[in-house]
């Protein structure tokens, strides 16, 4: 009977100790409410997540598995109040996830949130921080046609000519038009929303001659979305009355 006893106990000792190791490896640091936390956060509970940040701060900052933020999570679900909450209970508004290098601001333009994206802004958000394709957010704002998250960050001098790991600028996203639903399920299906953004660009100074690593340049990739739309035409007829009136 001891000796059944000494492996039996040896058995848990190996147990725990491997729980431990992962433990310290996967969730270092990482309070047992933590994922309910991210839950509340998910599903924009608003009064729980309050009291749970009372009761341990550090929620506030704890990376669920793909490395997002609750600040994150809060913005991909358009959470206005918990985004306020959050940043006023320390979390980082420039942090960066481990899933696509996105930070808080890349989502809010991702997910075509403006007043989301206007306050981050406001509260010192780096719109010069690029993802792992080297993506700005106004590259995910022009490829998502939308006119106010574009407008928000010019109007903080973000730059309309930022260029990514494909040399591509805002305006080659935005030549893709509705093309680009599949990589932004937040996109508009509508070509005038792009023709928006693509004005707003040009009218902040966009240049039109930049070859992508393809060679492509954004009137190029216009005309080879879709050939029988009216869209590249009229894209085609926007760059020339920019260049024109330069």
């Amino acid at each position: 009977m001891l000796k059944q006893c000494k492996v039996h106990c040896g058995f848990i000792n190996v147990a725990t100790v491997g729980w431990l190791l992962i433990s310290t490896i996967f969730l270092p640091g990482r309070p047992v409410n933590a994922d309910p936390f991210h839950r509340q956060v998910i599903n924009g509970e608003l009064a729980a997540v309050r009291r749970a940040i009372a009761r341990d701060e550090a929620l506030a900052t704890m990376n669920d598995e793909l490395g997002r933020s609750p600040l994150h999570l809060a913005v991909i679900n358009g959470h206005m109040a918990l985004v306020n909450v959050l940043i006023n209970a320390g979390a980082d508004v420039n942090s960066i996830d481990r899933l696509k290098g996105y930070t808080p601001l890349h989502y809010a333009a991702f997910y075509s949130y403006p007043g989301i994206m206007l306050f981050l802004l406001s509260r010192r958000a780096d719109f010069l921080i690029a993802d792992r394709d080297g993506n700005l957010p106004l590259h995910l704002a022009a490829a998502n046609g939308c006119q106010a998250t574009v407008e928000a960050l010019l109007l903080h001098k973000a730059s309309p000519d930022c260029l990514n790991n494909n040399w591509q600028t805002p305006l080659h996203l935005a030549a893709r038009a509705s093309g680009n639903l599949k990589d932004f399920p937040a996109a508009s299906d509508r070509d005038d929303d792009y023709l928006g953004v693509a004005r707003q660009l040009l009218e902040a100074g966009a240049i039109t001659g930049v070859h992508d690593i393809w060679r492509n340049l954004p009137g190029t990739i216009a005309w080879q979305r879709d050939p029988g739309s009216g869209f590249p035409g009229k894209f085609e007829r926007l760059l020339k009355e920019f260049s024109r009136a330069r």
